[in-house]
Order: structure tokens, then sequence, then C-alpha cells
């Protein structure tokens, strides 16, 4: 919304994995353009002019700058748009821990306040345009982007974007109106994959006459605009807690171990394995492997995974045969040598016996 010579972006958001949680943003560093607080990297910019007053700052209360709408707890941004057309903020929140995860297994629920028009006769409107990426770097369809409530708002869609526009009232300073109201968004991931991150973009509309929008003489100049975000809830979904693995060992000298992946804890079957990094599939019994450690990853319905390590050993070959000689007779080739107990190793075992070959 634009008043006075405020533009703002207010948010808080819950990352941790099992139940939704809150992310305060009250360790933000005023002025700064990113934030990060475990699985959730936070990055906010502005095309020229920018940002303005020391922004983007933590506001606790539920209102900003000149008591303008807010909502508590959030994330101010300020951004004078002047009189450059295609001026804009962005919000981006990436959910892979610093590009170490595919990103959240989940989904996140979030609210917009004071998406409107303020200027009938210049018949200017906030517009959000919302997207998103899913764990495999591919769009997330719009229908999982979905945006409800609020009054005097369209929502519309433009390919994979969620689009939310205010639209004219007739009236100047409707942020004091019931148009400062909520407009509700979830984004969920298809089943089988991650929400890798969110694009939020806040700009004015341009579309009817963007020369009036920034016209600095007399009252036709919306310069400054804000909105406020809520704190936004992270519904983790419950994956993989543990996953039964049997091994068993290679020979001495044969790469003969195997691996056999078997019930799996928690999470939404079916389930798909990548062992040792080859790529997942349904496979779960392994051949032919030679001693050492193999990574598993067990990937649920919902694209949670589970990360544990299989571990192949090797035979412990014998350690000592117990042999009993006998004596030739004097001139006589009559002596006797019998092999008895084996010490270790693995039964059945042969014998060669002064290189004649190996035999039972």
């Amino acid at each position: 919304m634009k008043k006075s010579l405020l533009s703002w972006i207010v948010l808080s958001i819950s990352i941790l994995q099992i139940q939704a949680q809150t992310l305060s943003w009250n360790a933000y560093p005023a002025g700064a353009t990113s934030f990060v607080n475990g699985i959730l990297t936070a990055t906010v910019t502005s095309s020229a002019p920018g940002f303005q007053n020391g922004t983007p700052k933590f506001y606790a209360g539920n209102t900003v700058g000149n008591g303008q709408c807010g909502i508590a707890g959030g994330l101010a941004l300020e951004h004078l748009f002047g009189n450059i057309t295609n001026a804009h903020s962005t919000l981006t929140l990436d959910f892979t821990s610093g590009n170490t995860t595919s990103g959240l297994c989940g989904n996140i629920a979030f609210q917009i306040k004071d998406i409107n028009s303020d200027e009938s006769y210049q018949t200017f409107a906030d517009w959000i345009e919302i997207s998103a990426t899913d764990g495999n770097g591919n769009p997330i369809p719009v229908a999982n982007i979905v945006a409800t409530g609020g009054s005097n708002k369209t929502i519309t869609t433009s390919g994979n974007t969620r689009i939310v526009k205010g639209h004219n009232n007739s009236s100047y300073g409707s942020r004091s109106s019931t148009n400062c109201d909520d407009v509700s968004f979830s984004i969920t991931p298809p089943a089988g994959t991650t929400l890798k991150n969110v694009i939020l973009k806040y700009h004015p509309d341009y579309t009817p006459s963007p020369s009036d929008y920034y016209n600095f003489t007399g009252p036709k100049r919306p310069a400054y605009q804000y909105i406020s975000i809520s704190p936004i809830t992270v519904n983790a979904a419950a994956g993989p807690t543990a996953v039964n693995i049997t091994s068993t060992p290679a020979g001495c000298t044969t790469n003969s171990g195997t691996v056999t992946i078997g019930t799996v804890t928690g999470g939404t079957s079916p389930y798909t394995y990548n062992f040792n990094a080859a790529g997942f599939g349904s496979t779960t019994n392994f051949n032919n492997l030679a001693p050492g450690n193999y990574p598993v990853v067990v990937l649920d319905n919902n694209g949670c995974s589970l990360s544990t390590t299989a571990t192949v050993t090797q035979v412990t070959g014998p350690t000592a045969v117990a042999t009993t000689p006998t004596s030739a007779a004097c001139g006589q080739s009559n002596g006797s040598v019998a092999i008895g107990n084996v010490t270790g190793g693995l039964a059945p075992y042969q014998y060669n016996f002064n290189n004649l070959g190996f035999s039972a």
C-alpha cells in the first residue's frame, strides 16, 4: 500500500523439522539485506532507488513507521520506487540450509496485510507476485500456491506465478479502512519433492498510466510503498526416522559382500532408495560389494529423506591350524601329517599340502 512516504515488507519465518515453528526476526541486523537462521536464508533486494530509512529492520509492534498497518514481530522494508516504472522489491526465502539439502520437507503458510489501492484518481494498486521452486529445481504449480481472503483484491495467475492485486475503492487513505486486512497464502510442494525456495515480488501496478504515478508535482506522487507479511508458519512433514539394514561380509579375496535395505519406520510410502550415490530407485538388495562403508538415503513420498550408512565387513581368515605329524620309520617313507582344528576363518576349509593344490 502507498501511504505517506513509506514502503514496508514485514515477515517472520519458522523453520524446524517436525512441528510448526516461528523464526523471529528480532536478531535481524538493521539495514542488512540477508538473514540466516537454520535451514532458512532470507534475501531482500530492490531496484533503484531502493531501500530507505535504515531498512530492512525489525519491528516488534503491529504498526510500522508512523502508525501504518503492520504485523508484530516482522522485518520492515521501506522502498522508494520513485519515478521508475519497473521498480520493485523482491524477497527470496531459501530453505536449503545453505545449499546443503534439497529443501524443506513440508509446506509454509503466511499472511500479507494491506494489499490495496490508495488513490482512486490514479487507479493505483499494490501488486504481489509469488512463485516457488521445488527440490528438483522445477517450478511449483500455481495450484499449489493458494491465496485466499481480503477485501477489494483481485487474485489471478500468470503461468506458475500467483498474483494478488488491490483495486480501486474510490477513496484515499484506505490503510485505515477495512482494506487494511490480510490475504492468506499457503505453498505446498508436489508429492515426492521438497520446497526449495519462494520468491515474493512487490511493486506498484504499472499498467494504467505509469507516468501519472511518479509525477512529483501535485498530489500524484506514490513514491514509497509498503506491505506487511506475517510470521511464516512452517509445517514440516514427519519423514522417515529409521531403516533396518542388514549386511553380509565380503570374502578375504573376493568382493562378495551384500547389503539389504529392509523396513522403514516413519514417513509416507512408497519409498525409494539411493545406495552409494547411484541414484534413487526401488532396489533394496545390493550384491558383489567390497568391504567398506556405503551411504544410504531413504526418500519417502513427501520428499522427506533419511540418511544413514551401511557397513560391509570382511571375513577374518584362519589364524591357526592344528597339525599332528607322525615320524617315518628309519629308511622308510611312511610318515604322515594330520591337519586338525582350524581357528578363525569361515568353514568349510580347503587345504593345500606341500603345494599339491587345494582340496577338502
